[in-house]
Parts: C-alpha cells; sequence; structure tokens
C-alpha cells in the first residue's frame, strides 16, 4: 500500500500534462479556423480584406461632403480676394456732379 501513492503522482502529473496540452491545441485550432486565423490567412497570402459596404458608403460620402467643402472654401476665397483688390484701391474722385 505504501507504493501506491508514489505511482499515481507520475500517472497524474502525466494525465493532467495530457490534458493541458490538449486543451492547448483545441484552442489554437479554433483561433486558426476562426475569423482571425482568416484573417491572418489573407494577410499572409497577400490579399486586400474583404471590404465593408457600410465602411465603403460611409467612406463615399464624407468624399462627396469634402469636395463640396473644398468647392465652398474656393469660391469664399474668390470672394476675399476680389473684396481685398477693392479695398486696395481707394475710389476717385465722383465723377457725378454734385446736387
Amino acid at each position: 500500500m505504501g507504493n501506491i501513492p508514489g505511482v499515481l503522482i507520475p500517472i497524474l502529473g502525466i494525465l493532467s500534462g495530457t490534458v493541458i496540452t490538449a486543451g492547448v491545441v483545441y484552442a489554437a485550432i479554433q483561433i486558426v479556423n476562426g475569423p482571425l486565423g482568416k484573417a491572418l490567412a489573407r494577410r499572409l497570402e497577400g490579399r486586400p480584406p474583404e471590404p465593408d459596404p457600410d465602411l465603403q458608403g460611409a467612406v463615399l460620402e464624407l468624399r462627396d461632403e469634402l469636395q463640396a467643402l473644398h468647392r465652398q472654401l474656393e469660391e469664399t476665397q474668390e470672394r476675399m480676394d476680389f473684396a481685398e483688390r477693392l479695398l486696395a484701391h481707394p475710389p476717385g474722385p465722383s465723377k457725378l456732379p454734385p446736387g
């Protein structure tokens, strides 16, 4: 009887090591087969990521809005240049007769 605990300890160590190793291998397989693994595979293959339609729509909206703001800025700059030219040249004497 004194020898049984001495035999059980190494067996339990082997079993626990096997269970832990199997759990780690299972978790690694699940990660590789999941979305993270698929994204990593696409990245390694050099393929671009699949575009998100909602994100593409938002980018197009922002691009249109940026172009509109750019046009407004150009118009504002043109008006400011015109006003500066008018202010730079003081008006000459009035050509209308007084009265």
